[in-house]
Parts: C-alpha cells; sequence; structure tokens
C-alpha cells in the first residue's frame, strides 16, 4: 500500500492540472504491470480527482481518461474508486459519475461506460432533460469504435424518449456513422420505427411468443440482426491485421501495444484510411523489408505509406 500525489499519479508535469489522457492511461497499465511482476494480484486504487475536474476544460479531457482506463480495467487486473468533492465542483460531479458502471444512487441519471463486448454500454434514463448531456458525454469520451458501424448495448438502458434518439441520430449524422443501438424494451423499437432515423437502428429482442402462434417480428428486426452480425464478422476478420502490424510496430519501435496502437489509429485517421486497411498494408510492407528492423526503417516505412496513401496512390488505400 502507498500514498501517492496526484500529479504523479496521473504523470501530470509539474506546470500542468489537466490530464493527458494517453499518458495517464500507459502510466496505470505500467503501474499494474510493475505490480504483477513483483508478486501482486493487481493494482486497486482510491482516488480524489477533485482538483482535475474543477473547469470544464479538465473535465473534457479527463472523461477521455475514464473511459480509456475502463477499457484496460475490463482485461487487466486494475480496479479503482474514484471519489469527487459535490462541494467544490457541485453538480458538475454528475458529468464523471455517469463514465462508471457503478455509481452512487442517485448521483447520475444516466450512465456511459466502456464494455469490452461492445463499443460502448449505456445504462440508466434519458428523460428530456437528459439526451444534450448523453451526447456531450459521447463527443467528450470519443472517438468510440473501429468500424464504420458504433455498436451500444443500452439493454440496461431504463427510459428514453423520441429526443434521446432524435438526439443519438443526429450525432450519428455528425459523425457519417451507423449506429447500432441494443435494447430490452420493445416499445423503444417500436418508437424507433415510427421515428425518421437515418444513421441509428434499434434492436431488441424477438418478441414472445403468444398463444395463438409466433409473435410478428419487429419491422426490420431480422435486418437489423443481419447488418450487426456482419459487422461483428468484419471485426473479428480485421483484427489478426491489426494485431500482426502492432506486434510488428511494437518490435520495431519499442512501443507499447497502446503506443503501437495510437500510430496504427493515426496512420488512419491522417490519410483518411480504414483502420483494418492501413494495418494490412504496413503488415506487408514492415514483413517484406528486412527482417532486422531498426527504428529508422519502420519509421520510413510508415511514413512513406502515410504519404502514398495521402497521394491516393496505393491501390488498396480504401477510402
Amino acid at each position: 500500500m502507498a500514498v501517492t500525489p496526484i500529479r504523479e499519479f496521473y504523470g501530470l508535469a509539474a506546470e500542468s492540472a489537466v490530464v493527458d489522457p494517453d499518458l495517464a492511461v500507459r502510466s496505470r497499465v505500467a503501474a499494474t504491470e510493475a505490480v504483477v511482476r513483483a508478486g501482486y494480484g493487481g493494482f486497486r486504487a482510491v482516488v480524489d480527482t477533485t482538483s482535475l475536474v474543477v473547469t470544464e476544460g479538465q473535465r473534457d479531457r479527463f472523461a477521455r481518461f475514464e473511459f480509456l482506463i475502463d477499457q484496460k480495467m475490463a482485461a487487466l487486473p486494475i480496479s479503482a474508486l474514484c471519489a469527487v468533492d459535490h462541494r467544490v465542483i457541485g453538480d458538475a460531479a454528475a458529468e464523471l459519475v455517469c463514465l462508471h458502471p457503478l455509481a452512487n444512487p442517485g448521483a447520475a441519471r444516466f450512465r456511459l461506460y466502456a464494455d469490452p463486448a461492445v463499443d460502448a454500454a449505456l445504462a440508466g434514463e434519458i428523460d428530456r432533460a437528459g439526451w444534450h448531456a448523453v451526447v456531450r458525454t459521447l463527443e467528450r469520451v470519443g472517438p468510440l469504435g473501429l468500424g464504420d458501424v458504433l455498436v451500444i448495448d443500452a439493454v440496461e438502458l431504463e427510459f428514453i424518449d423520441h429526443r434521446g434518439l432524435e438526439a443519438l441520430d443526429h450525432y450519428a449524422r455528425t459523425l457519417d456513422r451507423d449506429v447500432l443501438l441494443h435494447v430490452d424494451r420493445h416499445a423503444v423499437a417500436r418508437l424507433a420505427d415510427w421515428l425518421d432515423l437515418s444513421r441509428v437502428r434499434v434492436v431488441a429482442p424477438p418478441a414472445p411468443s403468444t398463444p395463438g402462434g409466433p409473435a410478428d417480428a419487429a419491422p426490420g428486426q431480422l435486418e437489423q440482426l443481419r447488418d450487426q452480425l456482419e459487422h461483428r464478422e468484419r471485426q473479428l476478420e480485421s483484427l489478426p491485421d491489426i494485431e500482426q502490424a502492432k506486434g510488428m510496430l511494437m518490435h520495431a519501435l519499442d512501443l507499447t501495444d497502446q503506443q503501437a496502437f495510437d500510430t496504427l489509429i493515426r496512420l488512419s485517421q491522417q490519410t483518411n484510411t480504414k483502420l483494418r486497411v492501413v494495418a494490412a498494408l504496413l503488415r506487408d510492407e514492415l514483413a517484406g523489408s528486412a527482417s532486422d528492423h531498426t527504428r529508422r526503417t519502420a519509421t520510413e516505412i510508415a511514413t512513406a505509406l502515410r504519404d502514398r496513401l495521402r497521394a491516393g496512390t496505393d491501390p488498396r488505400g480504401e477510402h
């Protein structure tokens, strides 16, 4: 057990009071790996985050960190109890409480958090006064997911009205992505069918059978389920390319898993090319060059690939 200053815990520079999400996540992962190597079962922390979430700008960056570290907690032996002083930041505390799968009763009307099975999970209630907060939270924690479809598990969502669905549809249009929303309430699926939603598809479990025969399927439900299956199959197909490219970058450039993945993400964003395509191209080029990659060689290959994709000269550069 140890007591650590807040700046040291999040890897902050002496003059900074704003968390760098990626740096802070790498710091926590490295600390967890260190304690496991030392023979401990994992890393557990209790943190007073108040001083780092006073301003809106601080909360913007900290929200992204919370979502990223939640993803790591799903796979690594890390657990944390985050505390914030309501007397200092008032109602803004709900902006952070909503980022956890578990929270004190009444502390947040909804919760948006990481789930390893999907791109994000949504729970609680989204009423007339809350839909804008959900969109704001999505913007803070993004970007989410790797594919063209953003999959959200909303099975634990107890209530959402038409304004919430329309706001989510507007958010999806700004991203130019589709949103697949899994719910456990058939009323939400029926409401979505009545609305003119262009980028949100709602999937509910099949309706129970009635004594007179099988219940009619919700309109478009089979098509939605088929789209979901195809999306998941595309994700699984792309994983080998991404994992191989990450491994090669880690070896050639002495990067961590997260740093290698961030490199692929940057290449994808800088060239407006799908991540799976970038990964496959980079993997092939690294595999085709000398086996004893130097840092300079790998960097030159990645830079040349980026320039080709930007110029549109690579035949496999799907956009």
